[in-house]
């Protein structure tokens, strides 16, 4: 991999050509490496929770989802694969409020959870109807900013899912969002090329704008229901709502459709 910079031409001073660097990227291909110029990225105001996945520090095994909510980010939530916790930021320090959950109830989703969830659900399918209006209305120098967190969101959301379950298979297999497919950077070549494959394909545009709203709409639908339900009842993800994001991330990503895959129901926390 190697570094390239674009040199543009200011000016002369006293018979000295001044230059300055004005884009760079990252490229290789083959043998044969070459510059790339970025596309513009347009910056707006994004509300978009920050899921961070948490490993052990001993057995560095996957243990939950860290949660932070807009617009400050200050306050955290964890959803644990077994205890969640509440972590509010105050003047005196960081307060902290634990809650243990049994383990033989632990793949449940308890009312902090799904509190939680909902609240997420509902950033997301905001989110996702953005999105879609900026496809419609050709808004790509937007869409090149959001890519550089939505995918981040993408795979930390299926995160937070199996973490709340205790599951390594709350969610289908092809929900999973590759993580050779994203770069959380504006200057990320990987955002250029995938934005490039949208603009080029009008079907893709439909096939997306489609996508976005029924998943939007499947999101709001099992909100309702995490709301009515009880603590630590065995309230699963509709399959609805499932196959809505399996279509939405394969086709937001020009991921080929997801092979069956079959896993034994395996719990991550025993």
């Amino acid at each position: 991999m190697a570094v390239f910079m674009r040199v543009c031409f200011r000016g002369w001073r006293d018979g000295i050509a001044l230059l300055y660097v004005c884009s760079f990227a990252y490229t290789q291909t083959g043998n044969v490496s070459e510059a790339l110029q970025l596309l513009p990225r347009e910056e707006f105001p994004l509300e978009l929770p920050k899921l961070f996945v948490s490993m052990d520090d001993e057995t560095k095994e996957f243990d939950g989802v860290r949660v932070t909510f807009p617009p400050d980010y200050a306050d955290q939530v964890f959803v644990g694969t077994y205890d969640d916790m509440f972590i509010k930021n105050t003047s005196n320090g960081r307060e902290k409020v634990l809650y243990r959950e049994l383990p033989e109830k632990a793949g449940f989703f308890t009312k902090f959870e799904a509190k939680n969830i909902i609240k997420v659900n509902d950033y997301f399918s905001n989110t996702l109807e953005d999105f879609e209006k900026l496809l419609q209305k050709n808004s790509w120098g937007r869409c090149l900013y959001l890519d550089a967190y939505f995918p981040h969101f993408l795979s930390g959301y299926y995160s937070l899912i199996g973490a709340a379950r205790n599951s390594e298979c709350a969610l289908p297999f092809g929900a999973r969002v590759p993580a050779d497919e994203f770069d959380v950077s504006q200057n990320s070549l990987k955002t250029d090329a995938r934005i490039n494959r949208w603009r080029s394909s009008p079907d893709t545009i439909i096939k997306l704008r489609i996508a976005s709203k029924e998943l939007a709409h499947q999101l709001k639908v099992w909100e309702k229901n995490l709301d009515k339900a009880k603590d630590n009842e065995d309230t699963v993800t509709p399959r609805e709502m499932e196959d809505a994001l399996v279509f939405f991330v394969r086709a937001y990503f020009g991921l080929k459709p997801a092979a069956p895959v079959v896993l034994k129901r395996k719990r991550l926390y025993q």
